[in-house]
This record gives C-alpha cells, sequence and structure tokens, in this order.
C-alpha cells in the first residue's frame, strides 16, 4: 500500500532486477501559468518543493543497481534547498536523470569518485508545428550503466530520422 501522498508526490519502480525508475513530481505545487491576484502571470521558476522522504524511502528498499530519476521540471526551477538536496541525492543514488519542461535537448555527464550522472533535458514530444518534435531512445547495459542517448526526430514527410537537431552530430547520438 503506497498510500496517496506517495503517489501524488513521487513513486518508484523496477523496470527490472538492474533498472529502478523514480518518477518525482515537480509540478505538484506548479501553478501551471495561472495569474496572480496583481493580474499578472504567475512564473513557477525557483518556487518549487518535492518530497523528498518518499524519494528516500524508495531509495532504501530497492534493489536496483541503475537508478533513473525523472522529473517535469529541470532542476534549476526547484527551490533553493530543494535543488540542492536532489542534487546531492542524484550524486549519491542515480545514474540518470531526465526532465522536460524547457525541452532544451541537453545532456551533461558528471564523474565524480566512483560515481557517474547522466542529466538529460528531454526534446518536446508534442509541441506546435514550426517546432522540432522527437525523443531519445535510452540503452542501458547491466554491467555499465547508460551506454547511450539516440535522438529521433520528426520529419516534414512525417516520419522518423536520427535526431540530428537534437544532438547536433551525424547520427543523432
Amino acid at each position: 500500500d503506497i498510500g496517496i501522498t506517495k503517489s501524488i508526490t513521487g513513486r518508484g519502480h523496477e523496470i527490472d532486477d538492474n533498472i529502478g525508475v523514480y518518477c518525482l513530481n515537480s509540478a505538484l505545487c506548479a501553478c501551471g501559468g495561472i495569474t496572480g491576484a496583481d493580474g499578472k502571470k504567475i512564473i513557477d521558476k525557483r518556487r518549487l518543493g518535492i518530497d523528498t522522504r518518499s524519494l528516500y524511502a524508495w531509495l532504501q528498499s530497492t534493489k536496483a543497481r541503475w537508478k533513473i530519476l525523472v522529473l517535469h521540471h529541470p532542476l534549476d526551477w526547484l527551490t533553493e534547498w530543494a535543488e540542492r538536496e536532489l542534487r546531492t541525492i542524484l550524486r549519491n543514488h542515480f545514474t540518470l536523470c531526465l526532465s522536460g519542461h524547457l525541452h532544451d535537448q541537453s545532456a551533461f555527464h558528471s564523474i565524480t569518485d566512483n560515481t557517474q550522472l547522466i542529466e538529460c533535458s528531454a526534446p518536446p514530444l508534442f509541441t506546435d508545428k514550426a517546432g522540432d518534435l522527437g525523443y531519445t531512445i535510452i540503452r542501458i547495459d547491466p554491467d555499465s550503466g547508460v551506454t547511450e542517448l539516440a535522438y529521433r526526430q520528426w520529419t516534414k514527410h512525417r516520419s522518423f530520422v536520427s535526431g540530428v537537431n537534437f544532438s547536433n552530430t551525424d547520427d543523432g547520438r
């Protein structure tokens, strides 16, 4: 029984013995573009909180070797304390962090001591007709973790091809 609080704030899943995914709800405290009492649009950046208690509980219970954190907002949209705490959790426990919202198709690879962390901002899967549309295929090896990020993009001919616009490489990787 996970209880309503854990299902709203975040929840972990084991894909197999090697891969665990924790979906963290970074949008729970978001205003979603509504206007405030002053008539101005409320900006969520640096105002979003997260529940780390459920995340820590999942980390203690999971047996997954490679852990992936998924959240909608980039880390710099969280409050200062939440970003600082989540970065510490990521460094100590996760191999991959996936976020969206801005869809700037960026990937950062950090190596410290014996840990490696890849932070990846996803390309948009839904957008207006003028924007680039795509997705990312992530390959995870049971022995070595994340081995590849391969981008795919939608063309005007209505097909997905190598995501050169997202990766800035010839093969979309």
